[in-house]
C-alpha cells in the first residue's frame, strides 16, 4: 500500500466488531476507526475526512439513507464508500446500492482478501483523480491569472514561486519537466510542457525556437549562421548557445524582420 497510513472509518449500526476489521487488515498500513453509529460517523467523516469509507448496514434501507446523507454533504461527497450488506449477495440490493454511486458493493460472505484489494484500488485512484484535479486547478490558475501581469505563479515542489518574466532567459524540455534558467545564473525544475507554457508566457517576449526550448527575445546576445536555414542562438548568461530549427526560423524572421541580428 502506500508509505502513508490509509485512514479507514467503519460506520455501521448493528454492532461491528473493530477487531475483525482490524484482523483483515493486518499486516497492511491502514488505520481502522469504528464509528458509534450513522449520525456520529457522518459527523467523524466531515470533521477528519478518512481516505476511504466502509458502510456496514444492517438494512437496505438505512444503508440508502447513510450514503445519500454522506453524498449530501460537502465536505466528504467525493470519499469513496465501501458497501458491506448484512445480507448474503442480492442482485436488487446490489443494483440499488451501486446506482446510488458507491466505489464497491460486498455481501455479508466476502471475502477479506477481497475487501483489502478494493480498498487499496479505490484510495489509489481517488488519490490519483485529486492529484490530476490540482493540477489542473494549478493550470488554469495560472492561466487565467497570469496572461495581464509581468509574473507567473509555478509550483516547485508542493510550494508557489513567484517568477517575473523578465528574469526568465529560457525554458527548455526534460521529457516531462521543463527548466526554467534565470538571471544569474539560478534554474528551475518545474512539471510543465513546453505547449503548457505558451499558453501563460506573453508573445511579444517569448519565442519557440526549437520544439525543446522557448526563449525570452530580450536576452539575445547575437544570431548566427550554422548552415541553410539553420541557426545557432546565443543568449546572456548563457555559455553556450541554443539551436534555432527549420521549422521554427520563419517564426524567427517574422519577429526580427528588419532587423539586422539575423
Amino acid at each position: 500500500m502506500h508509505n502513508k497510513k490509509i485512514n479507514i472509518l467503519i460506520i455501521d449500526n448493528h454492532n461491528s466488531n473493530e477487531n475483525d476489521f482490524i484482523e483483515i487488515f493486518k499486516g497492511t498500513s491502514v488505520n481502522i476507526y469504528l464509528a458509534d453509529g450513522i449520525e456520529n460517523g457522518i459527523e467523524i467523516a466531515s470533521r477528519y475526512l478518512p481516505d476511504i469509507i466502509i458502510c456496514s448496514i444492517s438494512t437496505l434501507e438505512h444503508g440508502k439513507k447513510l450514503i445519500e446523507n454522506i453524498f449530501s454533504e460537502p465536505e466528504i461527497r467525493f470519499i469513496p464508500i465501501i458497501y458491506i450488506s448484512a445480507l448474503g449477495y442480492s442482485t436488487e440490493e446490489y443494483r440499488e446500492i451501486m446506482n446510488l454511486g458507491v466505489a464497491d458493493y460486498f455481501p455479508k460472505n466476502f471475502h477479506p482478501s477481497d475487501l483489502v484489494k478494493s480498498v487499496k484500488i479505490r484510495v489509489k485512484l481517488n488519490s490519483k483523480f485529486k492529484s490530476q484535479l490540482t493540477e489542473k486547478c494549478q493550470r488554469a490558475f495560472e492561466i487565467e491569472n497570469q496572461r495581464k501581469k509581468d509574473h507567473i505563479l509555478i509550483t516547485v515542489g508542493k510550494k508557489l514561486q513567484l517568477i517575473k518574466f523578465e528574469d526568465i532567459v529560457c525554458i527548455t524540455s526534460e521529457k516531462e519537466y521543463s527548466k526554467i534558467k534565470m538571471l544569474k545564473g539560478k534554474s528551475l525544475i518545474v512539471r510543465k510542457s513546453l505547449k503548457n507554457w505558451l499558453e501563460v508566457l506573453p508573445p511579444n517576449i517569448f519565442l519557440r525556437i526549437h520544439r525543446h526550448s522557448i526563449i525570452n527575445v530580450n536576452f539575445i546576445e547575437k544570431i548566427e549562421k550554422v548552415k541553410l536555414r539553420t541557426y545557432a542562438i546565443y543568449l546572456k548568461t548563457l555559455t553556450k548557445p541554443l539551436e534555432l530549427s527549420r521549422r521554427y526560423s520563419y517564426l524567427m524572421k517574422k519577429t526580427f524582420s528588419g532587423n539586422d541580428k539575423i
